[in-house]
C-alpha cells in the first residue's frame, strides 16, 4: 500500500504541481484524482486504510491530505475537486486530525510558508495567500 500511495498520491501531486506543460499537467491531475477516488471508495468500508486500526499506511497518506486544502489545491493547481468532495476520504482525514497527538504535529502556517516561499519557480513573488480558512 505504501508503494501505491507514494506512486499515485504523495509523489503524483508533485507531478501535478510541477508540470511543465498542459499535457503533463492533465495526465498527472487525472491520475491523481483517480487515485483519490479509489481511496474514497476503499474508505466506504473501513475507518482506516486497513480496517479499524491506524497503520503506517495511514500516516504515510495523511501529510498529503492535510496539505491538500492549504497548499496543493491552489499552489499546485490540484483542484479538479476539493478534498471535501471525497466524502469518505475527508471524513478519514478529519478523524485522524481529531486525535490530539496527531493534530499537534500539523502546522498549517508553517506548511504554507514553506511551500509558497520555497518554490519560487511556481510562485516567484513569494506571496503566501491568506486563505483558505481551514476549519478542522
Amino acid at each position: 500500500m505504501n508503494i501505491w500511495l507514494h506512486q499515485h498520491i504523495n509523489r503524483n501531486v508533485y507531478h501535478v504541481g510541477f508540470a511543465k506543460n498542459q499535457t503533463d499537467y492533465d495526465t498527472a491531475s487525472s491520475d491523481y484524482f483517480s487515485a483519490l477516488e479509489n481511496l474514497d471508495k476503499k474508505l466506504e468500508r473501513s475507518l482506516y486504510l486497513f480496517g479499524d486500526r491506524i497503520t503506517l499506511s495511514d500516516f504515510f497518506l495523511l501529510p498529503t491530505l492535510v496539505r491538500m486544502e492549504a497548499v496543493y489545491e491552489v499552489h499546485f493547481k490540484a483542484n479538479l475537486k476539493p478534498l471535501k468532495a471525497f466524502k469518505n476520504l475527508y471524513r478519514y482525514m478529519l478523524n485522524l486530525v481529531s486525535n490530539e497527538s496527531i493534530r499537534e504535529t500539523v502546522d498549517i502556517a508553517y506548511m504554507k510558508a514553506h511551500y509558497y516561499i520555497s518554490h519560487s519557480h511556481i510562485n516567484p513573488t513569494g506571496i503566501i495567500p491568506s486563505g483558505p480558512e481551514i476549519i478542522w
